[in-house]
């Protein structure tokens, strides 16, 4: 397993003395480092995998290798697995399955399935919507006799983009300096892992190891706590009083005995968290963070002579334990350091920040709420002018803590910094993504905690209750080693940037309006991104994912629909050239017309349902446009509206245009300008897709009646047709009321009814890149689409049903009637009569 960049460190900084050497030596290195089994066939496996580059799950017997094709903008991996049946492989944000980016490999019965899926939990991942995984080759190979038996493994060689812009992945880019990784493996088709399954980190583009301890003529010392009692149960927190006798500054570090743990941390003691014992196993929330380790991590490196100084003094070592067994046991565990044994270059050491919002109100159970920071320049402008690079970055929140976003604005423009969508309280570790902070900087961030199955929450210290906070690990270090904002005093909000911690909020909020310690915060938090980021993604979504061309902005290939139905309208009524009247030749024309439409929908439905099918759970291949999946719906959908454009037009031009029929097809005509245009600026082709096959079998339930009136008359038998059209006008009602309930449903079916809008594209396209000269293009971007389509809908769904519970009625009417008065003209009284009904839609 790789060495990690930096480790979670808090710490002020200062140089060693001469003395240092000495109490280095005093130290001692006593304890041996826990050692982690390897697989019997790594190295079968190993030399089945030829890449330039390799990482290794060493206890599960998984070796990958990829190579980076930077003219692609790809990377290849490379995966030997020791199974034949399925492989799991993610690139995780912090080592945990919580948001981590999941490669699924399946041996099914029509051969290997590759799915590009997302991990929600602790629970199977979903399929993305977007598939960027590419299969280069995929393979059983035996290899005969070894430590397990006659063994077959699988070897699999598959390719993705570095930069995808699907919110469902990971990215591989070389602004992370470091990656996490998970992997699992089974039998037969995908199911629970248990046991098989591992965390690592690797570098992904820097040259390993980057400095050996040698180098650095390093001295080991042991920080050891005493033996503890970890009390019953699968999960502990312990927290355990260790001592530094001496200031030290540390390169690298390991854990000394990992036996059931499952991530720690060392921090300083702060005075106002001191226990009295020499351990607790509790729901105690230490300060600061200095070190730290998690479940798949080795011996962590700093690169380039960089160094964490820890003061004299006593600290707190944060053990989390998990224990399958659920039975009380004994550990002595804690840090081996590497320290510098001579001095060491200032301009080399790594400070860590801890950034805090704190609030009074209370976080309500069963919501999932935000809240969201900022940071002001009053704080940044002390930084050095050339200023400061983050290495690293830890999200810290607590049980309900669901996801962590960080932001700069420099000079009017928004950027993300720092991300963790999937936080996981039991797998805290540091995100090694590097920005740079200069003078001036805002940093804005919000915290989303999930208390749809947790009670209220406030802020506090205890793991019970709810922080959100952030560390940046930072050379050279800021200024500041505490920043907290949110106090509120006296209606204002004030931060504070220095040493002070505030774990006292009600002190701090008296103090604030009188002391010079503290400022005032009347900027709102910017959490909007804009920059170049935001462009790229929008090229590769023009180029990856555009949808179907838009007709239903003017003038573009309406025309083309409108010309389509005008010919086909001309060829029907030379058909009913022999009737006498000119208003009966055109009803007749434009019911046979439609009824034609409607059949070669509906037969295009029932042979290829798969292009009409509402697409929750379809996933888009890598290998075609999201558009190309909609082409038929898309083509389907104008030409019903292009029909209705041009009924309208001829109904109300030759003066027997109906108020009902004008309110129905004016609705739908709303409905499918609306949903293109939702589609071409959210791309949302989930919602596009449910309403406008809704939409469509509309027009297929229509066939019926409109046939019925447009061979009117072929038949003498006036029974046949009053039957005829009794029948058609309940089946219908039905059908459109069948309908309209799907309709509703989609908006009582939860979030991920549209989820493509939501995590993938369209929040890179909602704003446009140059705000100074803005294109006619991002005004429709900036348009809140979702929200006239939530309101829209349901309003115009509700119109077209009432309308059909119009004609519906007038249609039993004229059933009941003789067939004779089907021609008579309307009263004196104005009242509807049956002629009114010829073309009802």
């Amino acid at each position: 397993m790789g060495s990690m960049w930096c480790g979670s460190v808090l710490a002020l900084l200062a140089l060693a003395g001469a003395s240092n050497i000495s109490c280095l030596d005093s130290f001692g290195s006593v304890t041996p480092l826990s050692a982690q089994d390897k697989h019997c066939l790594l190295p079968e496996l190993d030399a089945l995998v030829d890449s330039p580059q390799r990482f290794y799950f060493e206890k599960i017997g998984v070796v990958v290798g990829y190579e980076i094709l930077s003219k692609l903008g790809e990377i290849e991996f490379t995966f030997a697995v020791p199974a034949t049946g399925w492989f799991g492989f993610g690139i995780s944000e912090v080592g945990s399955m919580i948001g981590a980016d999941m490669l699924i490999l399946e041996d099914g019965p029509n051969g290997f399935e590759v799915t590009d899926s997302y991990s929600h939990g602790f629970e199977r991942p979903v399929a993305d919507k977007l598939q960027n995984w590419q299969a280069q080759s995929i393979t059983h190979l035996s290899l005969g006799e070894t430590c397990l038996g006659q063994t077959v493994v699988t070897k699999a060689v598959l390719r993705r983009m570095m930069k995808t812009c699907d919110a469902e992945d990971e990215d591989l880019g070389p602004q992370w300096m470091q990656n996490y990784f998970v992997a699992a493996y089974g039998d037969g088709r995908m199911n629970y892992h248990g046991q098989v399954r591992e965390t690592t980190s690797h570098y992904m583009y820097l040259p390993e190891p980057l400095l050996h301890e040698e180098t650095l003529e390093a001295v080991e010392v042991d920080v050891l706590g005493p033996s503890i009692r970890v009390p019953q149960g699968q999960t502990n927190f312990c927290y355990i009083k260790v001592e530094i006798p001496c200031d030290i500054k540390v390169h690298a570090w390991a854990v000394l005995n990992t036996r059931n743990l499952h991530h720690m941390h060392l921090g300083p003691l702060e005075p106002e968290l001191d226990f009295p014992e020499q351990y607790q196993c509790s729901s105690y929330s230490p300060g600061q963070v200095s070190l730290s380790w998690g479940l798949g991590d080795a011996k962590e490196v700093l690169p380039n002579s960089l160094f964490i100084e820890m003061k004299a003094g006593t600290y707190v070592l944060e053990a989390h334990f998990e224990n399958p067994a659920k039975d009380a046991f004994d550990i002595q565990t804690g840090f081996r350091l590497w320290a510098a044994k001579s001095d060491v270059s200032a301009d080399k050491a790594v400070g860590i920040t801890s950034i805090k919002g704190v609030w009074r109100d209370v976080l309500p159970a069963n919501h999932i709420v935000q809240k969201s920071f900022v940071l002001t320049q009053a704080c940044t402008d002390t930084l050095p002018a050339h200023g400061i690079t983050v290495v690293g970055a830890l999200a810290h929140m607590h049980y309900a803590g669901k996801s962590l976003k960080a932001y700069r604005t420099r000079r009017g423009r928004t950027e993300m910094l720092f991300e963790q969508r999937g936080f996981d309280f039991n797998r805290q570790a540091v995100i090694y993504k590097s920005f740079k902070l200069m003078p001036g900087d805002v940093i804005s961030w919000t915290c989303t905690w999930d208390l749809r199955n947790l009670g209220d929450k406030v802020y506090g210290l205890s793991s019970e209750d709810e922080m959100c906070q952030i560390f940046l690990a930072a050379n050279p270090p800021l200024p500041f080693a505490r920043a907290t904002v949110g106090i509120l005093s006296q209606g204002d909000e004030y931060g504070v940037c220095g040493t002070r911690a505030c774990f006292d909020l009600e002190e701090c909020s008296t103090l604030a309006p009188h002391s010079a310690e503290f400022h005032k915060i009347e900027l709102q938090p910017l959490t909007t991104e804009e920059g170049p980021q935001r462009e790229l993604c929008e090229l590769l979504v023009e180029a990856e994912a555009t949808p179907p061309v838009n007709n239903w902005i003017f003038p573009q290939s309406m025309i083309v629909h409108l010309g389509i139905i005008s010919v086909t309208y001309k060829l029907v009524t030379l058909l009913y050239s022999r009737l006498e009247g000119r208003v009966d030749v055109l009803k007749r024309s434009l019911n046979c017309e439609l009824a034609l439409l409607g059949v070669i929908v509906g037969t295009l439905i029932a042979c290829h349902p798969e292009w009409f099918l509402s697409e929750a759970e379809k996933v888009y291949s890598v290998n075609e446009a999201i558009g190309s999946s909609f082409w038929s719906l898309s083509a389907c959908a104008d030409l019903v509206g292009s029909a209705y454009v041009f009924e309208l037009v001829v109904r109300g031009s030759n003066e027997c245009l109906r108020w009902d029929l004008a309110v129905h097809h004016s609705a739908t005509i709303a409905i499918i300008g609306m949903l293109r245009n939702a589609f071409a600026y959210e791309y949302a082709p989930q919602f596009y897709a449910s309403i406008a096959a809704c939409l469509l079998l509309h027009v297929v339930t229509d066939v019926p009646v409109l046939l019925i009136f447009a061979l009117r008359g072929v038949s003498a038998d006036k029974t046949c047709f009053k039957r005829s059209l009794f029948v058609a006008a309940w089946i219908k009602l039905a059908m459109h009321t069948a309908i309209n309930i799907c309709s509703v449903l989609l908006f009582v079916s939860g979030s991920k009814t549209f989820r493509l809008a939501t995590v993938s594209f369209a929040s890179w396209l909602k704003t446009g890149y140059n705000n100074d000269r803005p294109l006619a293009t991002d005004a429709m971007r900036q348009f809140d689409w979702a929200a006239v389509l939530h309101v829209g809908i349901p309003v115009l769904v509700s119109i077209l049903f009432l309308t059909q519970l119009w004609t519906t009625w007038v249609l039993l009417r004229v059933s009941r009637t003789e067939a004779e008065s089907a021609e008579t003209p309307a009263d004196a009284h104005g009242k509807d009569t049956p002629a009114q009904t010829e073309s009802v839609n």
